[in-house]
């Protein structure tokens, strides 16, 4: 089972319909870890990308995943086993419908020691179809970075 929205007549997958867990391999394969570094993830879907991005990943980094559709996420916690995800202190979920403090969420997260240690990831098919969602969730990040006296170059 991939999920996938329902779109102006088109079904918008939100992992590979092919092969989703390898799929979730090379995404996750693009980033070079780096220690204390944050991940602003933009998606959930399946929590496959997550979970493998969690892996290359050690106790001092953090993957904040922002979901910006509940119920895409009930759904993947009704089809798929995400014990693991949820339960792991290093990833901090919240929904963009919900979250009323997120520029505390993220003061909390980005200290001073890690404002340079930040990168973005913004999972396959959410770029289009939430697009001005993402870029919310991009510039408040960059904005509260900003408001802490850094430069932010992407």
């Amino acid at each position: 089972n991939v999920l996938y929205l329902k779109r102006e007549k088109r079904n918008w997958f939100l992992n590979s319909h092919w092969n989703p867990q390898r799929a979730a391999e090379i995404y996750a394969g693009r980033y070079e870890i780096r220690l204390y570094e944050v991940y602003f993830m933009f998606g959930f879907s399946d929590g496959k990308h997550i979970r493998e991005l969690r892996k290359k990943c050690d106790d001092t980094n953090r993957i904040v995943v922002c979901e910006p559709n509940m119920k895409i996420f009930a759904l993947a916690c009704h089809l798929y086993d995400l014990h693991d995800i949820l339960s792991d202190d290093t990833i901090i979920i919240f929904f963009s419908e919900l979250e009323k403090n997120f520029e505390g969420l993220i003061q909390e997260i980005v200290d001073y020691t890690r404002v340079k240690l930040l990168d973005f990831c913004i999972l396959p098919g959410y770029d289009v179809l939430y697009h001005e969602e993402c870029e919310k969730y991009v510039y408040k990040v960059i904005d509260v970075i900003k408001e802490k006296g850094h430069e932010v170059t992407l």
